[in-house]
C-alpha cells in the first residue's frame, strides 16, 4: 500500500508540475507576443488603446491554456482519430470565426442578407423586402473592404460616388501622407477594425439593405436556424453574423469527421487539406463555400475506403447532387466512381450504376431550384451581369473555335498565378497575402502526402491514370466555367478564379504522390504503429500551422497599421 501510494503521489506529481509547465508556456507566449506588438505597432493602435496589455496579456494566455486542455482531453477521452481531428478542427474553425472581422470573407456580406432573411422565416427571396435598422447598421458600419501594410505607407482606396470628387469611383493607390485629416475624420471608423466595432455599437441604419441576388436556401438553412435561436436570446445582428459563421464551422467539421472516418489510408492528406488555414477561414465565414469544401473531402474520401458498398454509393450520389446544384461546374466529380480502385468495389451497382445514380441526383436537385426560382423569387426584374462584355454563349463558340489557344489561355493563367499555390495565405475580401501562411500551407500539404507514404494501397495504374486526369480535368473545368460565365469573350487570361476552388486538385495529386511513392520509398516505422505516428504528426503540425495562422490574421486586422479599401 505504501509503494502504491507513493506512487500515486510521484503521479500526481508529474501532473501537476506539468499542468504548472504547460500554464508557464502560455504565459510566456502571451507576454511576448503583447510586447511584441506593442514595440513593432506602437502603443496608440488596437488593441492596446481600448482593451489594456495586461488584460489582453491574460486573454490571450488563458485561451492558449484552454487549447492545452482541449488537446489533453481529446488524447484522453477520445480514442478515434476522426474524432480527434474533429475536435481540432473545429477548435480551429472557431478562432477564425472571431479573427476575421465582420463581412471580411467572399461574398459574406450577400450570403448573411440571405442567412437572416431564413432566420425571419422568408423561405423566398424578394427583392423589395428590407431588413431591421440594425442589419442595416452592421453594414453600414463594415461595408468596406480592409487592407493594410505592415509600416502603413500605402492605401489603396476605392471611395464611393459623390463623396469625394477627385477620387470618386477611383480604384488607385496613394501615399498616406496624402489623405487629409478631414478626409480620414470622415471615415473615422474605417482606421481600424476596432473603431469600426465602436462605430457600429453607436450608429443606426443608413444604408438600407434590400434582399440579394441570392437564392440559394438550402445551404443557409442551418445557419438560418442558428441566427433564429440567438435572435430569441436577444442578439444583435454582429451576434447573428458570428452564430451563422459558427454553425457553418461545425457542419464542415461534420463533413470532415465522417470523410475521415471513410479513410482507411491517406488520412495524413486529408487531415493537412481540412486544418489548411485558408479552408478554416471560408469555414468559419458565412459562404457555402466552406459547407462545399467538405463536401469535397467527404467525396474524395472514398478514394481511400477500402471497401466501397451500397450505402456509399447512395451517400456519395447525394453529395453529388449538392454540391453539382449549389456549383454546376462539380459535374466532373461523376468520374471518380468510375475510377476507384476495382478491388474496394464490394457492392452489386456497378460503376456505371453509380455515375448514372449520381447524375439523376444532380438533375433531381436542379429541378427543384428550377420550380423554387419559377414560383418563389419576386421583383428582381432583369439581372445584369458584373462585368461588361461577358456572353456565355459568345465565348462557348470562341473557346470550341480556338481550341489550342483555350488551353494556352488556361496555361498561362497558372502561370501568372504560380498555379495558385501562393493563394493559400490569402484572406478577406480584397486578398490580404500572408506569404508565410502561404509557404507553409503549401508545406503542410507536402508533409501529408510525404506522412502517407507508408500506405500500401490498392492502387493500379488504370486508377492512377484515372486520378491524374480526374485532378487535371477538374482544375481545366473550373477555369472553363469562369472563362464561360464571368470573362470577357477573348480575353487572354480567366477572370475570377481563387485558390480555394483547386483545392480539390491539390488533395488528388498529393494522394496520388503518396500512392505512387509507397511502391518506392520504405518509412522507418512499423505498418502497425505508422498509421497512429503519421495522423498524429499531421494532426499536431496542421493544428498549430492554423493556430499561427489565426494569430497572424488578428494581427494583421486588429493590431497592424490599417488602411482602407473603400466601400464594396
Amino acid at each position: 500500500m505504501t509503494a502504491l501510494r507513493q506512487a500515486l503521489a510521484r503521479r500526481g506529481v508529474r501532473r501537476a508540475l506539468t499542468a504548472l509547465a504547460v500554464l508557464a508556456l502560455c504565459c510566456a507566449g502571451a507576454v511576448g507576443l503583447v510586447y511584441y506588438w506593442r514595440v513593432f505597432y506602437s502603443y496608440g493602435l488596437f488593441p492596446f488603446a481600448y482593451v489594456p496589455a495586461p488584460v489582453l496579456t491574460a486573454a490571450l494566455a488563458a485561451l492558449a491554456a484552454l487549447g492545452a486542455c482541449l488537446v489533453w482531453a481529446a488524447h484522453r477521452f477520445l480514442q478515434r482519430f476522426e474524432q480527434k481531428a474533429a475536435v481540432a478542427i473545429l477548435c480551429s474553425a472557431l478562432l477564425f470565426v472571431f479573427v476575421n472581422p465582420p463581412l471580411q470573407s467572399p461574398d459574406e456580406g450577400t450570403q448573411f442578407l440571405r442567412t437572416y432573411a431564413i432566420s425571419l422565416g422568408r423561405l423566398d427571396c424578394d427583392a423589395n423586402r428590407s431588413y431591421p435598422d440594425d442589419v442595416n447598421a452592421l453594414f453600414t458600419a463594415f461595408g468596406a473592404a480592409w487592407t493594410h501594410s505592415h509600416d502603413g505607407s500605402t492605401i489603396k482606396a476605392r471611395v464611393p460616388d459623390g463623396v469625394d470628387p477627385g477620387l470618386a469611383g477611383a480604384e488607385q493607390t496613394v501615399a498616406g501622407e496624402c489623405i487629409s485629416n478631414s478626409y480620414l475624420d470622415y471615415y473615422a471608423m474605417l482606421r481600424g477594425d476596432a473603431d469600426t466595432i465602436i462605430a457600429y455599437a453607436e450608429s443606426s441604419g443608413l444604408r438600407t439593405q434590400t434582399e440579394p441576388v441570392h437564392f440559394l436556401v438550402l445551404p443557409h438553412l442551418l445557419q438560418g436556424i442558428g441566427v433564429a435561436l440567438v435572435r430569441l436570446l436577444g442578439a444583435s445582428a454582429l451576434g447573428c453574423l458570428y452564430a451563422a459563421r459558427a454553425v457553418n464551422a461545425m457542419i464542415y467539421t461534420l463533413l470532415c469527421c465522417f470523410a475521415l472516418k471513410n479513410c482507411n489510408r491517406y488520412a495524413p492528406v486529408f487531415t493537412a487539406a481540412m486544418l489548411l488555414p485558408l479552408c478554416l477561414f471560408m469555414a468559419g465565414s458565412c459562404n457555402y463555400d466552406g459547407i462545399l469544401l467538405g463536401i469535397y473531402f467527404f467525396a474524395a474520401s472514398y478514394y481511400c475506403k477500402n471497401e466501397i458498398t451500397g450505402r456509399d454509393v447512395w451517400l456519395f450520389a447525394l453529395a453529388f447532387g449538392v454540391m453539382t446544384w449549389i456549383k454546376p461546374n462539380n459535374l466532373l466529380w461523376l468520374a471518380l466512381p468510375l475510377v476507384l480502385p476495382r478491388p474496394a468495389w464490394k457492392t452489386r451497382f456497378k460503376k456505371w450504376h453509380a455515375a448514372v445514380l449520381s447524375l439523376a441526383s444532380y438533375f433531381v436537385f436542379n429541378q427543384l431550384y428550377s420550380l423554387y426560382a419559377r414560383f418563389f423569387v419576386h421583383n428582381y426584374g432583369e439581372i445584369g451581369r458584373m462585368i461588361e462584355g461577358v456572353s456565355q454563349s459568345g465565348q462557348l463558340r470562341f473557346m470550341l473555335a480556338n481550341p489550342v489557344r483555350t488551353i494556352a489561355v488556361f496555361l498561362g493563367t497558372l502561370y501568372e498565378n504560380n498555379f495558385f499555390l501562393d493563394g493559400l495565405g490569402k484572406f478577406g475580401n480584397v486578398d490580404l497575402v500572408i506569404p508565410v501562411v502561404s509557404a507553409a500551407s503549401a508545406a503542410a500539404l507536402l508533409l501529408g502526402a510525404a506522412l502517407s507514404v507508408h500506405e500500401r494501397s490498392s492502387l493500379t495504374r488504370r486508377s492512377a491514370a484515372g486520378l491524374f486526369c480526374l485532378a487535371v480535368v477538374y482544375a481545366g473545368v473550373v477555369m472553363a466555367g469562369l472563362y464561360i460565365t464571368y470573362t470577357p469573350v477573348a480575353m487572354a487570361r480567366v477572370i475570377g478564379l481563387q485558390t480555394r476552388y483547386f483545392i480539390p486538385t491539390y488533395l488528388m495529386l498529393c494522394v496520388l504522390a503518396a500512392a505512387l511513392l509507397s511502391g518506392v520509398l520504405s518509412p522507418r516505422f512499423e505498418r502497425s504503429g505508422g498509421d497512429t505516428l503519421a495522423r498524429s504528426v499531421a494532426l499536431g503540425v496542421s493544428c498549430t500551422l492554423a493556430a499561427v495562422s489565426a494569430v497572424l490574421l488578428f494581427q494583421h486586422y486588429f493590431v497592424g497599421p490599417v488602411t482602407i479599401l473603400g466601400y464594396n
